[in-house]
């Protein structure tokens, strides 16, 4: 592992930039898309519940169809793999399963009269 000094992360996250156009004939390498799709899997969340999850959208007519959803933008049709991230907002015991039983230990649901939504837990 080489890592990096604080300096240089913030100086890399500072030059980041929206792209404003695709070249629709460059696609990500299925090589390049197995790493990119990797990191995402093993983005950390609170608890280590990761309450996302990825769609990847690769297929034109899909993206043509979601076209007028996203106010028309052009990275819509034009770019190599098109990435939705859905959230599930609603974290309970059950959504998890079992594993949510462990992450739980020892911690109570907080009622909203605290300003917490029902669902929010706190140790």
């Amino acid at each position: 592992m080489n890592p990096i000094k604080g300096e240089q992360l913030l100086t890399q996250l500072n030059w980041r930039y929206a792209t404003k156009k695709f070249d629709p004939t460059q696609k990500i390498s299925p090589e390049d898309w197995t790493v990119l799709e990797t990191a995402l899997i093993l983005s950390p969340s609170s608890y280590g519940l990761q309450p996302w999850k990825f769609i990847v959208i690769t297929e034109q007519k899909t993206r043509e169809k979601l076209f007028p959803a996203t106010w028309n933008q052009r990275q819509v049709l034009d770019c190599s793999h098109y990435l939705v991230f859905a959230v599930n907002t609603k974290q309970t015991h059950s959504t998890h399963g079992r594993s949510s039983r462990r992450n739980y230990r020892g911690l109570k649901p907080v009622s909203p009269s605290n300003g917490w939504r029902r669902g929010d837990w706190r140790a």
